[in-house]
């Protein structure tokens, strides 16, 4: 688990001194939903959030894929002065194939750092180990996602994607985002929006 808090450590650094512009037609904020086209299994009934998208490329993360249960206590242990965890555990979310040793915090925003970004009213990404000791101190935010790994897609590549019918946007929301069911968001949007096929 070093590795995972070397790795909040330098992500951290990089987030707070790399603040990304939105532009006007940026796909940030919003849901990227694969569609019956997706022949990637990888990206099989994803929803993923975007959470940056700009001339370098778009970034994601995938938040309908809960991947395994762990035990806090083998992340926070090695934390300078770490709290107890007791027997909590958490959830981890497989946010996509890139980089998957590289941990993000989604959170809702009534608690946040300054070196949180907010990508949604109401929802923000963090990167910084801080938010990990606040959260086993019991001061963290409401609604939490443990996330390794991200989506990511070149200049374009994801705009030729979307054209070929592998994905359709729709609208983001907090209640989505942290699902009580998260294995049935696909579904329940699917349902929800009319989907041009």
């Amino acid at each position: 688990m070093r590795q995972i808090l070397a790795a909040f450590a330098l992500l951290s650094a990089f987030w707070t001194l790399s603040p990304s512009a939105v532009e006007e037609d940026s796909l940030k904020g919003t849901f990227l939903v694969a569609t019956s086209q997706m022949r990637d299994p990888r990206f099989e009934r994803t929803v993923i959030l975007i959470i940056d998208d700009s001339e370098d490329g778009t970034m994601g993360l995938i938040v309908n894929k809960p991947a395994d249960r762990i035990d806090l206590r083998t992340v926070f242990h090695r934390l300078q002065n770490p709290p107890d965890p007791g027997d909590a555990e958490a959830t981890i979310y497989f946010g996509g194939p890139v980089e998957l040793a590289m941990p993000f915090i989604l959170h809702s925003t009534d608690r946040t750092l300054d070196s949180s970004r907010t990508i949604i009213p109401g929802v923000a990404l963090s990167v910084d180990p801080e938010l990990l000791k606040q959260i086993m101190r019991g001061e963290g935010p409401e609604d939490v996602l443990f996330i390794f790994g991200y989506s990511g897609w070149s200049t374009g590549q994801l705009a030729g994607e979307i054209a070929e019918g592998a994905w359709y946007t729709v609208e983001a929301s907090r209640t989505q985002i942290f699902a009580v069911d998260p294995e049935k968001t696909w579904e329940k949007i699917m349902e929800t929006h009319t989907i041009r096929m």
